[in-house]
């Protein structure tokens, strides 16, 4: 039997987490997190799970004004990862020590 659907939430009246980080590092595999509109800063998410993170209400505003401590303001690391109605600022992806 399938599991049912849990959908995780960050910040706003009554959600259970307040970063992408702990929301993402309390789903399992298929979750959907919900991020509500509004900007979150320096939430740096290391992605290893395969999840769906949505943002809902508007856009979801991720920005960074330090460093993340992975040189990337989202990482990845997993094959089946969708990622809707959100943006990223403050962040430049860099080769061989130049922006991208």
């Amino acid at each position: 039997m399938a599991e049912p659907f849990r959908g995780l939430h960050l910040q706003g009246a009554g959600q259970a987490y307040a970063t992408l980080s702990a929301a993402v590092g309390a789903s399992r595999d298929g979750d959907v997190v919900a991020v509500q509109a509004g900007t979150y800063v320096n939430d740096f998410a290391p992605i290893t799970k395969d999840v769906t993170i949505v943002g809902v209400g508007g856009i979801a505003n991720f920005v960074a004004t330090v460093a993340p401590p992975n040189g990337k303001g989202i990482l990845v690391t997993q094959s089946d990862v969708t990622i809707q109605n959100l943006s990223f600022s403050g962040v430049a992806v860099e080769r061989r020590g130049h922006p991208l």
